[in-house]
C-alpha cells in the first residue's frame, strides 16, 4: 500500500483528503499514471515523518469539495 503524505488541516467537508504529495511531488495524471495507481485503490495518509498516526483510504478522482469548491476534479482520497 503507497503512502501518501497529506495536510490533515486540509480535509474537505465530506472527509476527502485533496493535498495529496508523494516524495516531494504533487498527486497528479502523469504522478498516478507512473505509481501505476487507480481509482478504488486503498493507501495510507500521513502528516509527519516518524509519527504513527496514519489514516487509510480509498483513492478517488473528482470534485474536492469546500473548502476547494473552486476546483473542478482531483485526485483525493475518502477517508
Amino acid at each position: 500500500m503507497i503512502r501518501l503524505f497529506n495536510d490533515y488541516n486540509a480535509l474537505s467537508v465530506t472527509h476527502r483528503a485533496w493535498l495529496l504529495m508523494f516524495r516531494g511531488r504533487e498527486l497528479d495524471d502523469a504522478l498516478v499514471t507512473e505509481l501505476r495507481l487507480k481509482r478504488g485503490d486503498r493507501v495510507l495518509l500521513f502528516q509527519d515523518e516518524g509519527e504513527d498516526d496514519e489514516w487509510e483510504g480509498v483513492l478517488d478522482f473528482g470534485p474536492a469539495n469546500a473548502p476547494a469548491s473552486d476546483i473542478e476534479a482531483v485526485w483525493y482520497v475518502q477517508l
